[in-house]
């Protein structure tokens, strides 16, 4: 779980007990500044987007950092507040950015391979990007955060399909935010606005819903990261809440962690949600600048990163992605790049 106000991530049992955590407030290695979104790649690395420091890092299953790229900008391989992460079947890394209204794509050492998208409300336009989310045939899904829209391209980028207008009915969107894609290619949406989770096929047709706005079981206040683990349930972070939520795959409720606060199991603002492939949960910290995780039991593992621009240090850690090695990438709101911690 990316906890955003304590800059740090969190990591949880399927159950919900805390195993480890990692993190802090900074720009060093392994530190963040706002960290957002997760992914974890096949051999269980964990991809987080740091925002406020603008980068990606990339850690191992243990919290241990490998790599970052990305400074702020506009170029090719530069960042301004990148949000979410994906990884496909090659480990390639797809990164989303709130400033610069884009995806870009990126080799698994986070060299630049192409990108796509500008302002706009027409195909193929955005208007801050949020969640990403590679279906069962490689194609990229996008949530358009201030378009109220989900937007599906294929893996160079072409676009393909789109659906959603604003509004609170059956495939209506306010402002959706995390993206999950499950085994069949069923696509999961959180909407901040709704305080709900949509579910769609992978050509967009409503399936089912559930949530509103609140603090009990079942209920959201601003849901964020998404994850689905090998049974097919739902986990989702709340921005509003500081805790993870966890759902039956027809969205009956299962079990809830997490407080407010900077100690262990403990959020501020938590953001991006990754599973490895021991189940083990891994949440970006934002308000902490670190990074957590908590085993399928939900005893508490680790931690890792404070904030800061180094290497291991974070600014506003956002999305979180792990790859098939277990190699675990960070994407970076305030030090604008990417980092890679080792397994």
């Amino acid at each position: 779980v990316s906890d955003q106000g304590n800059d740090r991530l969190q990591v949880f049992d399927a159950q919900g007990r805390f195993l480890r955590k990692w993190g802090g407030t900074g720009s060093g290695d392994g530190k963040f500044s706002w960290p957002q979104s997760l992914s974890i790649d096949n051999e269980g690395n964990v991809y987080a987007s740091d925002r406020g420091n603008h980068r990606i890092q990339v850690f191992d299953p243990q919290g241990r950092f490998l790599l970052k790229w990305g400074i702020r900008g506009s170029g090719d391989g530069e960042f301004s507040q990148p949000q979410g992460l994906a990884i496909d079947g090659d480990g390639n890394v797809y990164v989303s950015e709130y400033g610069n209204d884009r995806i870009q794509v990126f080799d698994p050492q986070g060299r630049f391979l192409r990108k796509w998208g500008i302002e706009g409300s027409r195909d193929g336009e955005f208007r801050t990007p949020q969640g990403l989310g590679i279906g069962i045939e490689g194609n990229v899904y996008a949530s358009d955060h201030w378009n109220d829209r989900l937007q599906v391209f294929d893996p160079q980028g072409r676009f393909l399909l789109k659906w959603g207008i604003r509004g609170s009915g059956d495939g209506e969107f306010s402002r959706p935010q995390g993206l999950a894609i499950d085994g069949d290619g069923n696509v999961y949406v959180s909407e901040y606005g709704n305080n709900r989770i949509q579910v769609f096929d992978p050509q967009g047709s409503f399936l089912r819903k559930w949530g509103f706005g609140g603090s009990g079981d079942g209920e959201f206040s601003q849901p964020h990261g998404l994850a689905i683990d090998g049974d097919g349930n739902i986990y989702v972070s709340e921005y509003g809440n500081d805790r993870i939520q966890v759902f039956g795959p027809q969205g009956r409720f299962l079990r809830k962690w997490g407080i407010g606060g900077s100690g262990d199991g403990e959020f501020s603002r938590p953001q991006g949600l990754a599973i490895d492939s021991e189940g083990n949960v891994y949440v970006s910290d934002q308000g902490n600048d670190r990074i957590q995780v908590f085993d399928p039991q939900g005893r508490f593992l680790r931690k890792w990163g404070i904030r800061g621009s180094g290497d291991g240090e974070f600014s506003q850690p956002q999305g979180l992605a792990i790859d098939s090695a277990g190699n675990v990438y960070v994407s970076e709101y305030g030090n604008d790049r990417i980092q890679v911690f080792g397994p």
